[in-house]
């Protein structure tokens, strides 16, 4: 369309120019012969005796001189075809001309008004306009378009981020309509973070993810950097804030993301989340000297019933439920999901508080109880 719009305007340039600028420049070209020329043999004339107060006789011979001259130099253009105008008249100038000479003849002043008028010569300049056409149409095909508004800002925000131009235009080449430059630091972020190339990620960004608030974007990226395909991902990024779990798989599921942990730590955390869906959440750790030997057969037999580690499940039986093993496992439990969900599995840790009856540290999930699922 711009292109199209580029070659009507050069072409209307072409039409305007070859109508309204050959006659001034006809004009102008005519001037200087007529000034050399013209004063010499009038001045002849008078020499020779030429009866000038017959006003009539020098005049004929000026225009005679005047449309000779000015007929050979407008033959010589192969393109036009023009007509010389003129007008003589003594002592005030004519009225408006294209181009004005005057000489001073016989103590009176000689004024002539002249110009030229044209039209193209058929042949010639058809043939000249459709040369002009091909050889538009394709400086205009092979130039590429001119960059609307949108694709100037992409292109100024590339070349400030360090890419060449030729880089830059490939880059808008590839990006959807709807992306804005606003939307650069997520498309650098997922180029970064996944490795795909930038077209895919930015018709993604386009169609699903552009939307998203910052924490469902940065949920997006943690669950397609985790190896999940797109819409899965953006499944994910969508979900509610929740926890739930799959204890035989040895899986539990944050925001919508499954994740893989050690049993032994999983079945710690499900032992909390217990606590918060049963009450308060609060669990204060045993004494040390003392274990408590029934959530210690509890715990033992959750495990067994899922496929829990059989030293864990004996140690606890035997043992009870230690201040160790509940620290020990909390750390783990912190360390792996911090690896899986780096600063979003801040919601899914622990909090603490020390218990002043028995002057005890007491922990429990940070995540509200209503989202929480102990579907086994």
């Amino acid at each position: 369309m711009v292109r199209a719009a580029l070659l009507g305007l050069l072409l209307l340039l072409w039409l305007a120019g070859s109508l309204l600028l050959p006659g001034p420049w006809l004009a102008r070209e005519l001037a200087p012969v007529l000034d050399r020329e013209l004063p010499p043999l009038l001045a002849q004339s008078l020499e020779d005796g030429a009866d000038w107060g017959h006003e009539q006789g020098w005049l004929d011979y000026i225009n005679r001189r005047l449309a000779e001259d000015g007929q050979h130099l407008a033959s010589a253009n192969p393109w036009l075809s023009c007509t010389l105008q003129s007008r003589l008249a003594y002592d005030a100038p004519p009225g408006h001309w294209q181009q004005r000479l005057s000489w001073p003849i016989a103590g009176r002043q000689l004024y002539l008004g002249y110009g030229f008028s044209c039209r193209p010569k058929p042949l010639p300049w058809g043939l000249a306009s459709l040369l002009l056409v091909v050889l538009l149409g394709g400086l205009c095909w092979w130039l590429p378009a001119p960059l609307n508004r949108r694709s100037r800002q992409w292109l100024a925000l590339l070349l400030a981020k360090g890419h060449g131009a030729p880089e830059a235009l490939a880059m808008i080449d590839a990006l959807p309509a709807g992306l804005e430059p606003a939307h650069w630091p997520r498309l650098q972020l997922l180029h970064q973070r996944l490795g795909l190339p930038l077209s895919l990620l930015a018709a993604h960004l386009d169609r699903d993810l552009k939307h998203l608030d910052a924490e469902g974007f940065t949920w997006y990226v943690q669950a397609a950097g985790l190896g999940l395909g797109h819409l899965e991902a953006v499944t994910v990024a969508n979900s509610p804030a929740g926890l739930s779990f799959d204890l035989a798989a040895g899986r539990l599921c944050c925001h919508g993301l499954w994740l893989d942990l050690p049993k032994t730590p999983l079945f710690y955390l499900y032992w909390y989340a217990m606590a918060g869906r049963q009450g308060d959440g609060w669990l204060t750790n045993p004494r040390s000297d003392r274990p408590q030997l029934a959530e210690g057969q509890a715990l033992a037999a959750l495990m067994a019933a899922h496929g829990g580690h059989q030293k864990a499940i004996s140690d606890l039986r035997e043992q009870g439920l230690k201040a160790k093993s509940l620290d020990q496992n909390r750390s783990k439990i912190k360390d792996e999901l911090q690896a899986k969900l780096g600063a979003l599995a801040e919601p899914y840790l622990f909090e603490s508080r020390r218990d002043l009856a028995a002057a005890r540290s007491a922990y429990r999930l940070q995540l509200p109880s209503e989202r929480i699922q102990l579907i086994v």
